[in-house]
This record gives C-alpha cells, structure tokens and sequence, in this order.
C-alpha cells in the first residue's frame, strides 16, 4: 500500500519490488517477538533486513518505509524490534505520536523522518534517544525552533532539514559530522 502512486517516487528511493516480495517470504523467520512487526511492514509493501540469518531466531537490522501508508498504529509493532539500527520512514503518516515507540530502542542509531506529520514535540517524543547519530526531518511540520532544539537536545547527532539546513552546517553540525566519521 504505497502512499503515492509508483510512478511518482523518484527511482532512487523507490523500493525494488523483488525486495518487496522477498520480504513477504521471509517475515516468518523472524524471531517471536518481532514477527508481527515483520509480517506489517510485509503486508504493507516496506522491507526489512535482518542482522544475520538464522531460521526462527533472526533480529530486524534496518526497516525501509518511505512511500508506504504507515501509521502511528503500524509504529507499536517496532518496539519489539531491540536491534533495529535504521529506520527510514520518509514519506508515512508517522507523527511525534508514532515516532515515540521507539524512543527505547537503544541500537537504533540512523532515523530518517523526511516528509512526515512530525512536529514540535518530537523532542519531547524521542528526547531520550542520546545514543542517535543520524535524524532527518527535513520536509516535515518541525518548525525552526523546534530545529534548534532537536540541534542543541542531541549534540552528538547531525540533525538535518532541508530548509534549516545552514543553521546545521554553521553551528555544532561540522562538530557532530566529525565525531561520527571517526566513530566505529
């Protein structure tokens, strides 16, 4: 169920529909805790990679949403998901409401926003989550202060928007940007 009609999304970040079918084969093997997690994001034509797999026993790595309908009721599945490092949900109905289900996931380290109904409480919503390197909420409803706060709240994080971008890049941005070419 994308969200926009398939010849709208830009080839780049389009999806592959093998990955899509792939995906419906696999969630099964998922591990208890996550299959449903899985079996949703099948079901709703997003994809998901495991950190390495084992039959019945594997862990969601990375979960690739953009142009899918996905909800703030589809994000409660996620929090089962403890080894989730990645998400991208560029272009879902995913609000500060749905964002916040994740907020304990301690792996999760690249958060991509984009072209979401996030807003100002999104630090509010994620504020805990000191352990991000990555956040993009770049064409969502984040106003500048807001920006500034997500910015200052996670120091150690480069925090992007399109429009806001050159107050990332003339404050702590070069900083953050160094830090996390030299980590691990």
């Amino acid at each position: 169920m994308l969200s926009v009609p398939s010849h709208q999304i830009p080839e780049h970040l389009a999806i592959r529909p093998l990955r899509r079918i792939e995906c419906r084969l696999k969630w099964p093997f998922a591990s208890r805790s996550e299959r449903a997690a899985c079996r949703t994001i099948a079901h709703l034509g997003g994809t998901f990679d495991f950190a390495s797999f084992r039959p019945f026993r594997s862990h969601v790595q990375s979960i690739y949403l953009r142009y899918v309908c996905f909800t703030d009721d589809h994000m409660k599945h996620l929090a089962s998901c403890t080894s989730l490092m990645t998400i991208d949900a560029g272009n879902t109905n995913i609000s500060e409401c749905g964002a916040s289900y994740l907020a304990n996931i301690k792996k999760l380290e690249y958060l991509f926003l984009w072209s979401t109904n996030v807003g100002d409480g999104l630090v509010e919503a994620i504020g805990n989550m000191s352990w991000l390197r990555m956040l993009d909420v770049s064409n969502s409803r984040v106003s500048l202060n807001a920006f500034e706060g997500l910015r200052t709240h996670f120091t150690n994080c480069l925090v992007s928007h399109s429009e806001y971008g050159k107050f990332y890049r003339t404050y702590s941005g070069v900083d953050a940007l160094r830090k996390w070419v030299n980590s691990d």
